[in-house]
């Protein structure tokens, strides 16, 4: 397994009119070489601003051209962050059959859930292990 660092640690906030923060193109995993992969965020301050939750996405797209952002489509199921611990991994393994296999590039993307009345956002971190 190789180590990768999906985001290093940083804060993310939105205005309440904003449902989701997509994770910067310069941080975007080159994922072409592998195909399984291990997640883990390290949450240390999650912001509801009003909403339910905030949730994560791993996303995945099928090639590396980055003409189109709709490519990108989610490996597994939103996760709901919450300050950690526990770290639970979330793992993408093609002898599990995922729904999306690991493509080309592999990114995150924030969502709430719920209606914000102010600011909302998180303090994290993101890892990975991939072969």
């Amino acid at each position: 397994m190789q180590p990768l660092i999906l985001q290093p640690l940083a804060t993310f906030n939105a205005p309440a009119i904003d449902t989701e923060i997509v994770q910067s193109s310069f941080f975007y995993l080159d994922t072409t070489e592998y195909e399984n992969i291990v997640f883990w965020a390290e949450v240390l301050e999650v912001h509801l601003g009003g909403a339910a939750s905030v949730e994560i996405n791993y996303e995945t797209e099928p090639n590396s051209t980055g003409a189109a952002q709709v490519l990108f489509t989610n490996m597994i199921a939103p996760i709901t962050l919450v300050v950690t611990p526990p770290i639970t991994p979330n793992k993408i393994l093609m002898a599990q059959n995922p729904l999306v296999p690991v493509g080309a590039r592999t990114r995150f993307r924030l969502t709430r859930t719920g209606v914000a009345v102010g600011v909302w956002g998180v303090t994290i971190a993101v890892y990975a292990c991939a072969s």
